[in-house]
């Protein structure tokens, strides 16, 4: 029997929106709360989203 990968769920922010994410956040033009409503993700998506880019 095949098995699916998908397991639903919402849809993974590609790479090209992360680096967006995080170069609005730098510039200080932006708000988390901000950007969040802009891309329609949550805010806490976006602080990850940059707590993880500052990690490294």
């Amino acid at each position: 029997m095949a098995v699916s990968k998908n397991k639903g769920g919402r849809p993974r922010l590609d790479n090209t929106t992360k680096v967006k994410i995080v170069e609005m956040y730098q510039k200080q033009a932006y708000t988390a709360k901000e950007i969040a409503s802009e891309l329609d993700i949550s805010r806490s998506s976006v602080y990850r989203i940059i707590e993880k880019n500052n990690k490294g």
